[in-house]
């Protein structure tokens, strides 16, 4: 059965897409490794924030940084300059190797949780396919004709049938990079900082995706959730502008016409709050499932993934 593929979206930065991305991998892994299920992270942000985080930023630096060719960049560019050569395990680092995520104690880490990292030269891809849309014509040297918001999608097909799940981070704004990740995943989460600056242009956000996804002929696509992110219950700012959303979402989008479809199945999740303890794992470059079973960010966290289990 082909991995379960989701992406995690939003065309603003700094509403924690990156931290709800990287957490729900791990947790996701978490669950499934006992039964030998695999999840993969694709970090399309040039900024390779996910990317450091999974590995540590001074693996990053050290380990990864250097060659550009092991990243997705490495796999647009020779997509791109030499035809087509799709995503193999050699582009990807995890499994038995050990610079991914530990368990705090050491003693444990994911063998079943795998990255595609990203790298600072991603964003030269911006420019690059941007070439190839003004084009207005099919990508060379691909297996079939495509445009460049489905480079991503071909290239991917050894592994949407070698993961259960396959998480997309993407980067901020409504570039290349994002519409592959939209074309390519079936399953949309909008992360949101619930004030009025992360809040204020998700209506805009929804209809865009639409757009796209009629231009993509791609009319069953679905934003699952909407994912409130880094938010604290104690304070009331927050709790009103979740409780605006939920407004929003139940009694006008889903109610417009244009936004039904997209938007039939799709909740406002109780998502991922700020804490001490969060902050901490995140400056540490550690995943929440390493907190206590029972803790509420873990608990959280573990809820969203049981939703997510269930799709």
């Amino acid at each position: 059965m082909p991995a379960k593929s989701i992406a995690i979206c939003n065309f603003k930065g700094g509403v924690g897409k990156t931290v709800l991305a990287v957490n729900l991998a791990t947790a996701l892994a978490n669950r499934l490794q006992k039964g030998g299920g695999r999840v993969l992270l694709m970090d399309l942000d040039s900024q390779a924030n996910a990317s450091a985080y999974m590995a540590g930023r001074e693996n990053w630096r050290s380990q990864l940084y250097p060659n550009s060719a092991k990243s997705l960049f490495g796999v647009l560019e020779r997509n791109l300059s030499r035809g087509f050569q799709p995503i193999t395990a050699d582009d990807l680092v995890g499994g038995e190797d050990a610079l991914l995520f530990w368990s705090g104690d050491r003693r444990s880490h994911w063998t079943n949780l795998f990255l595609l990292p990203s790298h600072h030269d991603l964003w030269q891809m911006e420019d690059r396919l941007a070439a190839e849309g003004r084009r207005g014509i099919a990508l060379t040297g691909m297996p079939r004709e495509i445009m460049p918001f489905e480079l991503l999608h071909e290239v991917s097909a050894w592994a949407r049938e070698s993961f259960d799940y396959i998480i997309l981070d993407c980067p901020p704004g409504n570039h290349h990079l994002v519409q592959n990740a939209l074309f390519t995943a079936e399953n949309i989460l909008v992360p949101v900082i619930p004030d009025w600056l992360s809040s204020g242009g998700l209506a805009r956000l929804i209809h865009t995706l639409v757009e796209h996804f009629q231009r993509f002929q791609q009319t069953s696509k679905s934003v699952r959730a909407i994912v409130p992110t880094l938010w604290d219950n104690r304070l009331s700012v927050f709790n009103d502008h979740k409780a605006r959303l939920a407004n929003s979402l139940y009694e006008d989008w889903k109610t417009e016409d244009r936004l039904k479809k997209v938007l039939k199945g799709c909740e406002l999740w109780d998502g991922l709050r700020r804490s001490g303890p969060v902050a901490n794992l995140v400056e540490d470059c550690r995943p929440i499932v390493d907190l206590s079973p029972g803790d509420p960010a873990r608990s959280q966290l573990e809820t969203m993934v049981e939703l997510i289990s269930g799709w």
